[in-house]
């Protein structure tokens, strides 16, 4: 029953990011390209100026006073039109902000990776063994271009292979999330 509740909500959660996205085949990696994501390194809590537990585009706005909507739309994953905490805290983790790598690096954006945008792809179209894995062959044959370092930072564990829920962590981190079904990608 919790399995399927999981699956529910992630499925919706990626409706919703679809629709968040629409458009944007880069993800918010192209979108943020350039931009000095040090700014973002702030705590919820001295935004979220109401306590509401979620910021809302006014409380949002005043602090990063943008012109428009898109990044704060891109960190609204769930399309709510607020920014809830665990959104913020995603973001962040993804970003080199926090997470759990040792020294703060965060999971996935160490400054020498690319941009995200080609590896959102189905696991299903890489896992050529059909284990429920990457090995490093594997994502090597799908991305030949790519280095090492973007197959470690994905393999959260460390363990010298990305699992499902690894590579849809890494997916929903870059706003290309799913809902979680062993046989979709």
């Amino acid at each position: 029953m919790k399995r399927r509740i999981v699956v529910l909500l992630l499925t919706a959660l990626a409706v919703a990011v679809t629709a968040a996205w629409a458009g944007s085949e880069a993800g918010h990696g192209a979108m943020t390209e350039g931009m000095d994501l040090k700014q973002y390194d702030i705590r919820f809590n001295r935004l979220d100026i109401d306590d509401s537990g979620t910021l809302s585009w006014d409380e949002y706005n005043a602090h990063f006073a943008d012109k428009d909507r898109k990044i704060f739309d891109a960190l609204d994953a769930d399309g709510s039109g607020a920014i809830e905490q665990k959104e913020w805290h995603d973001f962040k983790a993804a970003h080199g902000m926090a997470g759990p790598r040792e020294g703060g690096k965060g999971r996935y954006h160490q400054g020498d990776l690319p941009d995200p945008a080609p590896y959102m792809v189905h696991m299903g179209d890489i896992d050529q063994d059909g284990d429920d894995a990457l090995s490093w062959k594997e994502f090597q044959a799908r991305f030949p271009d790519s280095e090492k370092s973007v197959f470690v930072a994905i393999d959260l564990d460390q363990d010298g292979s990305i699992s499902h829920d690894e590579w849809h962590a890494f997916k929903t981190a870059h706003g290309k999330g799913e809902g979680y079904h062993h046989s979709d990608g």
